[in-house]
């Protein structure tokens, strides 16, 4: 990885993405982002302090977050990012630096967050699950994975009989990414009754048919789960 003297990691993101200004806003915005999924990484791990009262337990989680991200790796994970070609060019910051390393970081995914594409937007959400970035698509894998409550052995989606699931694992996916499921519902037949449900995710829509909305809608998540490469356990 090549390394030279920047400011605040400004360099980094300005060669990634050919552009030359930059808010602090970037920064601010990536940080918050990383936070909160170090934040869920603790929690998904089991680390819950069984403290005297919850002032004290939210403390202790507090902590235990800063933790975390004091002992990231920032360096070595933007080298991972270029050596496995996520992002296109290496990342430029002062070597030996933390800060810098981590700034540039931070500002990386403010920017995919505000102007990012949907691909990589949605290799952020998957990531976030702890997922792989869903295959043939540009993207940046902005955390590393790490088991998750709905990790385990995947299983075809062929071999599950109860779609339930389906539903319950779309929305956590989607809740630890901080994005909101929109569903709609038509009544396309009257006998026998048919209703179509309608998913939409940022820019994506899934659809499902069946003879009662719920399943309607549980069909539609199961497909929803099909195109973003997400597996039950």
């Amino acid at each position: 990885m090549t390394n030279a003297s920047t400011s605040g990691g400004k360099s980094c993101l300005r060669r990634i993405t050919g552009q030359n200004e930059f808010d602090d806003v970037d920064k601010w915005l990536g940080e918050k982002h990383w936070q909160g999924m170090i934040a869920y990484r603790v929690v998904a791990a089991g680390v819950v302090p069984a403290e005297d009262t919850r002032k004290d337990m939210y403390q202790k989680l507090e902590d235990l977050t800063r933790d975390e991200m004091t002992r990231f790796n920032y360096e070595e994970f933007l080298k991972d990012l270029y050596d496995k070609g996520i992002i296109t060019e290496p990342a430029i910051y002062e070597a030996g630096e933390p800060k810098a390393a981590e700034s540039c970081l931070f500002r990386l995914i403010g920017k995919i967050i505000l102007t990012g594409t949907p691909a990589q937007k949605r290799a952020l959400l998957a990531t976030m699950s702890g997922k792989p970035a869903p295959q043939g698509e540009e993207g940046l894998d902005l955390v590393p994975a790490t088991p998750t409550p709905t990790q385990g052995r995947k299983r075809k989606h062929e071999e599950v009989e109860d779609l339930a699931p389906y539903s319950i694992f779309l929305n956590e996916y989607a809740s630890q990414a901080g994005v909101i499921l929109k569903f709609d519902y038509t009544n396309i037949a009257m006998s026998p009754p048919r209703f179509r449900c309608r998913i939409t995710l940022e820019d994506d829509t899934y659809t499902g048919e069946a003879r009662n909305k719920k399943t309607a809608k549980q069909v539609a998540c199961r497909d929803a789960c099909v195109a973003l490469n997400l597996h039950l356990k």
